[in-house]
């Protein structure tokens, strides 16, 4: 299903999230501020939702998210590493196409691709090919449809 509106979709990613028990959150490759930013913005949501998560960005990440809280409890994948176990939903954000999510996606494209997934994202190129996508190209950031979205959902904001 494919939304541009976040009050629209935060029904379904609410309903989507509810049944998942262990989440990965993927961005794209060579990530920059805003596939971080909207990486651990995930994160802090789906834990505070009592979500067990890994977030899985592919390296090197940038020196100057080294202060970010919560970056220390990311995952950098390393290639040909097994995907932790039980994960049962693919959240995927700031990334415009599957091939994006590089290595990680090449690696593990017959388990990922049987997982449900939510994409978030603001680029005009996204193929849509989520379970569920929330593709807003008038969006600054992903960062900035990511909390509409959670506003949306009624999810406790915090620093």
């Amino acid at each position: 299903m494919l939304y541009t509106d976040f009050t629209l979709a935060a029904p379904a990613v609410a309903a989507q999230i509810a049944q998942a028990t262990h989440i990965l959150v993927l961005t794209h490759v060579n990530p920059d501020g805003d596939a971080i930013g909207s990486l651990l913005g995930v994160t802090h949501v789906l834990r505070a939702l009592g979500k067990r998560v890994t977030a899985m960005p592919l390296p090197p990440l940038p020196e100057y998210t080294a202060w970010l809280p919560g970056i220390e409890t990311v995952q950098p994948y390393a290639p040909a590493a097994p995907l932790p176990e039980g994960i049962d939903l693919l959240f995927v954000v700031d990334t415009a196409s599957i091939d994006r999510m590089g290595r990680v996606y090449a690696e593990h494209r017959q388990v990922l691709d049987q997982l449900p997934m939510i994409v978030v994202d603001h680029h005009v190129t996204n193929d849509g090919r989520g379970t569920i996508n929330l593709i807003q190209p008038a969006a600054a950031s992903s960062c900035e449809l990511l909390y509409a979205l959670f506003a949306a959902m009624g999810v406790l904001i915090t620093a």
